[in-house]
């Protein structure tokens, strides 16, 4: 109705007041459903959340469940809670929306498990969106802001690892995302009980392949990183009074007002708009760290990319570096696979006592950020680092 653009006292058309009818007719129907209270959650009963997400051209859909099995094997399989959210009339894709229901199934999931009281419990989270699950294993500064914004909080409230593969007829959020009817509904067990999945724990998938519309939504949300690399290779430089140059990192000692300079210089145009967005601060940040690394360490950088593995000479040796999507140095330790942030699960390398690094330690410090605390390792600087 609200597509047709009629306003809210206009007599509807014959075909939408049938339709209307029609459903309204149907409505009876959910009266006859029951759904049971107790959802086998007791003492010495090991619960899991097994979650699915799904999305359509109509609607995306969240749909959580619990399972517990008891001291004799039985498997209790329960519908906990369902949340659905109109899709946009424009400007929203497929993939898009799959990404928008993963969004809200991380919401409801950590509601759920906080409410309960189910922090512990093993959890798994499944979508039957290849490129969705794709992106969610990617660093958001390399994706576009309306993706990057939603891997980012999605990962900040599950771990990537918890994301599984479902085909969609054995999807239960399918039938909350394109709607049945009460008649149906009542008889559903795929809606009441959950996929044949929820009967062991998922095992290691392999890689979903993408079609090749995927692949292409895949590219098109994809960051470009060249104007980064065009300002890593030059130095930043900035002019002081008397003409000399001087490294930019040196004028500052506010990382703040040192990022945000730096988001303006990498502006090709708005370059007079005074407020910097946190995704271009984010870039900054990135590009000032690609030029440290560059810096201290181009050898190891060199052998990363030419896979030589590193020399044992190298100083980074013991930290098992890595070359992310950004080119940015990381450790890899033993939390790489723990329900962290990426930046908390990789950290990043730096050199220690440079004019970049020593307001960034210092900000850190002055305003207890413990993510950026958590997302950095500088060697030989006690108490900041991994």
């Amino acid at each position: 109705m609200w597509d047709t653009g009629l306003s809210w006292d206009s007599p509807l058309p014959d075909d939408l007041c049938n339709e209307w009818l029609k459903y309204r007719s149907k409505l009876e129907g959910l009266n006859k459903i029951r759904i049971d209270r107790w959802m086998g959650m007791i003492q010495r009963v090991q619960t899991t959340l097994h979650s699915f997400c799904d999305a359509s051209s109509q609607a995306y859909a969240a749909v959580p469940y619990t399972k517990t099995v008891d001291v004799g094997d039985v498997a209790h399989i329960s519908l906990l809670t369902a949340r659905t959210k109109v899709a946009p009339l424009k400007g929203a894709t497929i993939p898009r929306l799959e990404l928008s229901a993963a969004l809200l199934l991380a919401e409801t999931i950590q509601n759920v498990r906080d409410s309960l009281g189910l922090m512990d419990a093993p959890y798994y989270l499944w979508s039957d969106s290849a490129i969705a699950l794709c992106w969610l294993k990617k660093h958001p500064t390399t994706l576009k802001p309306f993706i990057s914004n939603r891997v980012r909080r999605i990962q900040e409230l599950t771990s990537p690892d918890r994301w599984y593969h479902v085909r969609s007829a054995r999807n239960p959020a399918d039938c909350s995302s394109r709607g049945i009817t009460p008649e149906v509904l009542l008889v559903h067990p795929l809606w009441w009980h959950g996929p044949g999945v929820l009967g062991s724990a998922p095992s290691n998938q392999p890689e979903i392949p993408l079609s090749q519309t995927e692949s292409d939504e895949l590219l098109a949300e994809r960051r470009s990183i060249c104007q980064s690399m065009v300002l890593l290779a030059q130095p930043l430089n900035t002019g002081r009074p008397d003409g000399h140059i001087m490294l930019l990192t040196t004028r500052f000692s506010s990382i703040q007002r040192l990022l945000g300079t730096v988001a303006i210089m990498r502006r090709r145009r708005h370059l007079r708009q005074p407020v910097v967005s946190a995704q271009e601060l984010d870039d900054a940040l990135y590009t000032l760290i690609r030029q440290e690394q560059g810096e201290h360490f181009a050898a190891d950088i060199r052998q990363l990319k030419s896979s030589s593995g590193l020399s044992s000479g190298t100083k980074i040796l013991s930290l098992n570096p890595l070359l992310d999507e950004n080119h940015i140095l990381r450790v890899e330790g033993r939390i790489h696979k723990a329900e962290l942030e990426h930046d908390q699960r990789f950290p990043i390398i730096l050199p220690k006592s440079t004019p970049f690094v020593q307001p960034l330690i210092r900000h850190a410090h002055e305003a207890s950020y413990m993510e950026e605390r958590s997302s950095c390792y500088i060697p030989s600087v006690a108490g900041f680092g991994s």
